[in-house]
């Protein structure tokens, strides 16, 4: 405890103010619904009660002006564009752009940037990677140098950093936020912050989740979230009672006058509402995923109606969502609509948005438990995905159910080799999950045992199992655990107990120890987390043992020590540069992880 007093002192006013940045998240998340009947009814009636999509259908049926202007010409061509992106008509949406960029260009440079950038959005919406890191790498050629445009570079680095670490280019995407930091620092002595610079933070903070999600460090892409979030609604709102925000307004050459432009600002907040669901959900915060997603599908539909790609994005994480907890038929019918609303859009069938929706319905069939069609569909997500490279690298579709399905159908040397690959690709991040790294170590040990390797597969789940084990145990007692992390549980214990139970009949000298084992995990497979995290607990109101009740104590005092470190960590990545205290976040990742080590020891003990 006298650590924890030290750091309360230490940083007792820098809480004080995260407190106040992060008000809208703050208070007991209120439980969704359980059941998706109000989605359903919001995509039934978005399209009849949405004036912001009533104002783009008015738009995509007007004429070209007759006026030799070219600059009028521009700005009906991009504005349209605009409007067929807020229906989910992006092939319509791309064709207006080029012929805005291509036929009459604006003499405006940063209008001519924001035209390269946005149509690097719409390209990648539809699988166009390649396409779409060269229209950024030339909008960024275009940016003059110093003054407020320099906040161009921010934007800009942002896109750059999401699509190579997309594409597993990690170097490349770290690369450019580091760029965005920089810059964002310079910007500060700009006398245009006061009018712009809260969305040059929050865009940086934004770039810097994304960058954390892609390397699975979702504790550090949460914490950036639950900052920029508040920021980016509130710039939304705000530009939502400008007249310059409707489509078709004619801007000045003013660089300011781009920030009422509605759409650049609509996307990045979906996204970021998107992943913050998606951040919480990878933690085991299920409940609060749900409300974010929620309010993320609210605002696309809000924005862009029921047939965007937006909405398709929003209603796949949602859909996603709920196959953690467990309920796979609203998940695939979830799935089937994002499915069916990309098509309509004219997404590409090898588009990272189609590929992803895709991925998810495969899962669901394992779910099932129907096998063969969970493999066919992953075998054509495959042979989508090799169409789609991004300078030689293809998007990786290996996946834990994958593997699943392919062992069941009798595929182990397919099922081994996915279940590697996996594990590669973990590796390569900074700092993987141990829960993560101990779920496909279990794996692993599932494709060796089903190639009759035993031995093998049984050090794999002797190494891996008491870490899943322990983790599950947590999750009950803090309530994050899903459905589908308790079933991929289930699936090692029982892979180990049957691994044991095959060396036993080709063992002599260790029978006896491992028959000792099998019945240990027998005790362990008839026991949910839940049930051994309210057996722990009344284990230790009653423990009678003066010594084992020391133990215990002292086990559950680590344990809070952990979940306040972790929160106050949390809070600090999510501050301004100035405010992260850098050497008190190195010292306390030192101390969460000694602190860890004590714990797994203390259960050991008791």
């Amino acid at each position: 405890m006298l650590r924890m007093n030290s750091y309360l002192k230490r940083i007792s006013i820098f809480v004080l103010f995260s407190l106040s940045i992060n008000i809208s998240f703050a208070g007991e998340v209120k439980a969704p619904p359980r059941t998706i009947e109000d989605i359903l009814q919001a995509l039934e009636n978005s399209a009849a009660n949405n004036d912001s999509v009533q104002e783009a259908i008015e738009l995509t049926r007007m004429q070209p002006p007759k006026s030799d202007d070219s600059e009028d010409k521009h700005l009906f061509f991009s504005s349209r564009s605009e409007a067929f992106a807020r229906l989910g008509q992006t092939s319509q949406a791309i064709a207006d752009l080029e012929t805005a960029i291509n036929e009459f260009p604006s003499k405006y440079i940063y209008l001519r940037m924001t035209d390269l950038s946005k149509l690097a959005k719409y390209e990648t919406e539809i699988g166009n990677i390649n396409k779409a890191l060269g229209l950024l790498l030339k909008a960024r050629e275009l940016i003059p140098q110093g003054g407020m445009v320099l906040s161009y570079y921010i934007g800009n680095d942002s896109m750059l950093s999401n699509l190579y670490a997309e594409s597993g280019d990690f170097q490349q995407a770290e690369k450019y936020i580091r760029d965005a930091e920089a810059t964002n620092t310079a910007l500060k002595r700009s006398p245009n912050f006061a009018a712009a610079g809260q969305w040059w933070i929050a865009t940086t903070l934004n770039a810097k989740a994304i960058y954390a999600g892609h390397q699975g460090k979702w504790n550090e892409c949460e914490a950036n979230l639950r900052k920029a979030i508040p920021i980016m609604k509130t710039w939304v709102d705000e530009i939502k009672k400008n007249p310059a925000s409707k489509l078709n307004t004619k801007l000045s050459e003013n660089p300011l006058d781009g920030r009422y432009v509605l759409g650049n600002y609509l996307v990045p907040l979906i996204g970021a509402q998107t992943l913050f669901a998606r951040s919480l959900v990878s933690q085991g915060k299920l409940v609060e995923a749900e409300v974010q997603i929620r309010e993320a599908i609210s605002t696309a539909l809000s924005s862009y109606g029921k047939s965007s790609i937006q909405t398709a994005k929003t209603l796949l994480e949602l859909s996603n969502i709920l196959y953690e907890e467990d309920r796979i038929k609203e998940a695939t019918q979830l799935a089937k609509e994002s499915l069916l609303i990309l098509n309509r859009a004219g997404a590409s069938q090898n588009s990272l948005s189609v590929l992803k929706a895709k991925k998810s319905l495969a899962r669901y069939l394992v779910a099932e438990k129907k096998y063969a069609e969970a493999d066919q569909l992953f075998t054509d997500i495959e042979e989508q995905a090799q169409l789609n490279k991004v300078f030689d690298k293809q998007i990786t579709t290996a996946d834990i159910d994958w593997v699943i399905s392919k062992i069941k159908i009798g595929q182990a040397q397919a099922a081994y080799q996915i279940s590697q690959d996996l594990i590669n690709g973990l590796m390569k991040q900074s700092n993987p999950s141990e829960k993560r790294l101990a779920t496909l170590g279990a794996l692993d040990a599932y494709a060796l045992q089903s190639l009759g390797k035993n031995e093998q597969a049984h050090d794999m789940y002797k190494r891996y199992v008491p870490t899943l084990i322990n983790a599950s145990g947590v999750d009950a007692e803090n309530q994050t655990s899903g459905g589908r992390d308790q079933e991929r549980l289930t699936l090692a214990l029982e892979g180990d107990l049957s691994t044991v139970a095959s060396l036993v009949e080709s063992s002599k000298g260790k029978a006896s120890e491992l028959v000792s084992e099998a019945f240990q995990l027998a005790d362990v497979v008839r026991g949910s987390g839940v049930q051994r995290a309210l057996t722990a607990s009344a284990a230790r109101a009653s423990i009678k043992d003066p010594k084992l009740s020391e133990l215990a104590r002292k086990e559950q005092d680590i344990q809070r020590q952990i979940i306040s470190l972790e929160q106050i960590l949390s809070d600090l990545l999510s501050a301004s540069s100035e405010n992260q205290l850098p050497a008190v976040q190195a010292q306390m990742r030192k101390d969460i992880a000694q602190l860890k080590v004590e714990r797994t020891q203390l259960k050991k003990e008791i």
